[in-house]
């Protein structure tokens, strides 16, 4: 079984990913490495999945995510950090959902844009109000982060013991 993790960008799925990893002796798959792995193969060159986001653009990224997730959910007892979109395709939250316990990481629009005021590289920000974006995002996720995860998990706190005590409880 793999614990899969979803939210909104800055909710903390990466950090709290690792630790958890760490924490039950599960591998840890990052999405985001996946996706920046695969687009070397392909193009042959190295880059971020927010620059591949950037300069391909959303159809060509969200191809390679679904190949991120067939390539991670092969492997069982992993943690599997998610892109904040990456359940807009139907199949990928499918496959992600046959594979594992789904947790959505649960913070609020507020809190997401303070710990985001410093995220202008990421193409999605840029030039744009991060507020007006993030309620965009929240209006269009939230519904399916809500639908397929198996469990909530507020982490608002931002405090990663809590979370992970949370987390621990909730896998159990």
């Amino acid at each position: 079984m793999n614990i899969i993790l979803v939210g909104h960008i800055g909710s903390g799925k990466t950090s709290i990913g690792r630790k958890l990893a760490v924490t039950i002796n599960f591998d840890y798959i990052d999405l985001d490495n996946t996706i920046s792995d695969l687009h070397k193969k392909i193009k042959g060159e190295r880059l971020t999945s927010q620059e591949i986001f950037g300069k391909y653009g959303n159809s060509y990224f969200r191809k390679l995510e679904k190949k991120a997730v067939i390539t991670a959910i092969v492997r069982d007892d992993s943690v599997i950090s998610t892109g904040g979109g990456t359940l807009e395709d139907e199949e990928s939250a499918e496959i992600l959902k046959r594979s594992g316990k789904i947790i959505f990481l649960e913070v609020g629009i507020s809190i997401l844009a303070e710990r985001l005021k410093n995220y202008r590289h990421r193409p999605i920000f840029k030039n744009s109000d991060p507020i007006k974006i993030l309620n965009q995002m929240n209006e269009k996720r939230t519904p399916l982060f809500k639908k397929f995860a198996d469990v909530t998990i507020d982490a608002s706190s931002g405090n990663i013991k809590d979370i992970l005590d949370n987390l621990m409880e909730a896998i159990q």
